[in-house]
């Protein structure tokens, strides 16, 4: 919330003149709402979407997030009155902020407001919504004169192309692996917030350099850490157990009668649906605890236990992971290179589907009798960061003249190093990854044409 608050600081001042402007010639504005209170209410409702805006992290973060159904979250939050279409862009995570929010803040957040008394400053929990999911104002209301266009410079620095929720994650992630992506100068980044003649969170010239150093430090992370082989396999590894865990507990209650079957199996619902996130406030330990569970049971070697089970559960827990095909992102592209020129592009995209990359590893393992859980093709989406709609104001003879970060930046080759997606092949004997990787290959290439007519 503190890099928020700076942010608002800063920018405060050119939003007041902006007010002042827009408001000439409406002075019935000016009847029902002082710039000051104006000012105000956005304030408020930034520092409070800045402060609640991750309260609906799954556990295990990014991990446990591909387990939530947004329709569920949707409805439930539908029931708070909070309209669709202030959170139509929100990822899951973003919906289940905004449905904690609406179920356990609510009240406490009106009294708050409540508190000020004043009928010009009132909660506007749809505001507060649009600010997390990052749902501008746009359409019909865009078109009033009371468009809300400040508030959707509100939604911009907290949920924007640059906004201060990534500054903070990069400065808290290049801290915690040893500062890889180098200084980044917050305050002069800060200090050098603008508002564009098109009413848009832009930048002043004098921090050109300093955004540079924040755009490699998050494609610095992304190339070097995030996409690390370990770090791919063991966020993909979580995921396979509890999604394995979860599928015993379905195949146990609509197919068996017999509560023992599966004693590791997990309901879903305990760790991610809208009462465990808001009313039972699960945390990491609670996955932990389950996992802890599973592993116990197939140490003391229960005979009900899945077969599948302790294959990954002792990766898991024992750190015996699975050999990886390569390390080097020189050695990804010399296997991509094993593609046909009209296939390589599209290779990566083959593998990011769920049902392609399932069906590519199940023809692997039929091929080469290897078991369940002792093959593995992991993906990374690489977030590198896109400055196409990011601008930087310079004053030119007296005029203000705005630039595309991209046009006054040194190009950036990551994309065209290892594209959108990386993945890797992952096998637990080593002397057949030769062969594992020919199947791969035959495969997509038998296959990757009517993957693309779908």
């Amino acid at each position: 919330m503190k890099l928020a608050n700076d942010a608002y600081c800063h920018i405060s001042k050119e939003l007041k003149s902006n007010i002042e402007e827009h408001i000439l010639g409406h002075s019935d504005f000016l009847r029902e709402h002082s710039i000051e209170d104006r000012l105000l209410f956005l304030q408020m409702h930034l520092q409070y979407a800045a402060l609640l805006h991750d309260v609906g992290h799954a556990p295990l973060s990014h991990i446990g997030e591909k387990f939530y159904v947004k329709e569920e979250i949707e409805t439930n939050l539908s029931t708070f009155g909070v309209d669709k279409a202030s959170t139509e862009k929100g990822s899951a995570h973003e919906l289940m902020s905004c449905y904690v929010i609406a179920k356990n803040f609510r009240e406490q957040l009106n009294s708050i407001f409540s508190s000020l008394k004043n009928p010009r400053i009132q909660l506007d929990l749809d505001f507060i919504c649009r600010i997390i999911t990052g749902t501008k104002y746009c359409g019909r209301e865009a078109k009033s004169w009371r468009n809300f266009w400040d508030r959707n410079i509100i939604i911009e620095l907290i949920n924007g192309t640059f906004d201060v929720d990534k500054m903070d994650y990069l400065m808290r992630d290049n801290y915690m692996t040893g500062n890889v992506g180098g200084f980044i100068d917050k305050q002069r980044i800060l200090s050098f917030l603008a508002i564009s003649e098109t009413k848009h969170v832009c930048f002043k010239i004098g921090a050109l350099s300093s955004l540079k150093k924040l755009i490699d430090c998050r494609d610095s992370l992304y190339m070097w850490v995030c996409n690390h082989h370990i770090v791919v396999y063991t966020d993909y590894l979580y995921a396979q157990c509890l999604s394995h865990l979860f599928s015993l507990y379905q195949e146990e209650n609509n197919l068996f009668s017999n509560p023992s079957l599966y004693p590791e199996a997990v309901n879903k619902k305990e760790l991610f649906s809208c009462e465990a996130i808001a009313d039972k406030k699960v945390t990491d330990n609670d996955v932990y605890y389950y996992i802890q569970r599973a592993t116990n049971l197939c140490r003391s070697k229960d005979e009900n236990i899945h077969a599948t089970t302790p294959i990954l559960l002792n990766q898991l827990t024992d750190r015996t992971f699975l050999k990886t095909s390569w390390k080097t992102l020189f050695d990804y592209n010399q296997f991509l290179k094993r593609f046909s020129d009209i296939n390589r592009d599209k290779v990566p995209k083959f593998v990011q589907n769920d049902e392609a990359r399932s069906s590519l590893q199940t023809h692997i393992e039929e091929k080469l009798s290897i078991r369940k859980g002792e093959l593995a093709i992991p993906h990374k989406q690489n977030n590198f960061y896109d400055i196409s709609e990011l601008y930087i104001y310079k004053n030119e003879n007296g005029t203000k003249k705005a630039y595309k970060l991209k046009e006054l930046l040194p190009p950036r080759d990551y994309k065209l190093l290892c594209g959108d997606v990386a993945f890797y092949v992952f096998v637990k004997d080593k002397a057949i990854m030769n062969r594992v990787l020919e199947y791969f290959v035959q495969y997509v290439n038998e296959n990757i044409h009517d993957f693309l007519q779908q």
